[in-house]
C-alpha cells in the first residue's frame, strides 16, 4: 500500500494517509521505510501557508508499506532531513542543505516534547 506520511501537529504523531482512499489509516510515533521514498511538497499548499501563516498538510513522505517498530531504530550512518515552508519549497538534507526529492530508506521519529525527526539513507550518486 502506498502511503503519504505527515507529522500531525494535534496528535504529535506521524499520520499515515492511504493514497488510494485518501483516508488516514493510523498514527505512529516511529515509522521505517525499507524501500525508496519520495519527498513531496505541494506548491499551492505551501503558498497558502506563506499567505496565511497557518500550517496545513502540504508536505509529506511517500512510500510503500512503512514498518512500525516498537522503538526507534539505529540511525547511525543516516543523514537528517527537514522541511520548513518559510525557508524553501522542498525538503533538504541538513548535512549539505541540498534539495531532497528521493531517498533509499527513511526513518521518521516523533518524540513527545521535541521536533519530529526525519533520517534518510541517500540514494547512491
Amino acid at each position: 500500500m502506498l502511503s503519504d506520511i505527515y507529522f500531525n501537529l494535534r496528535t504529535r504523531l506521524w499520520s499515515m494517509r492511504n493514497r488510494r482512499t485518501g483516508r488516514v489509516d493510523g498514527h505512529a510515533p516511529v515509522l521505517v521505510f525499507e524501500g525508496p521514498v519520495q519527498f513531496v511538497v505541494q506548491p499551492a499548499g505551501r503558498a497558502q501557508v506563506l499567505r496565511s501563516g497557518q500550517k496545513s498538510v502540504h508536505a509529506f513522505v511517500r512510500g510503500a508499506d512503512p514498518l512500525q517498530p516498537a522503538t526507534p531504530p539505529d540511525t547511525n550512518g543516516m543523514v537528517r532531513a527537514s522541511y520548513n515552508p518559510f525557508k524553501a519549497g522542498h525538503f533538504v538534507r541538513l548535512d549539505t542543505g541540498a534539495p531532497l526529492v528521493h531517498a533509499a530508506r527513511a526513518v521518521l521519529i516523533a518524540r513527545p516534547h521535541a521536533s519530529p525527526e526525519v533520517w534518510i539513507t541517500p540514494l547512491p550518486q
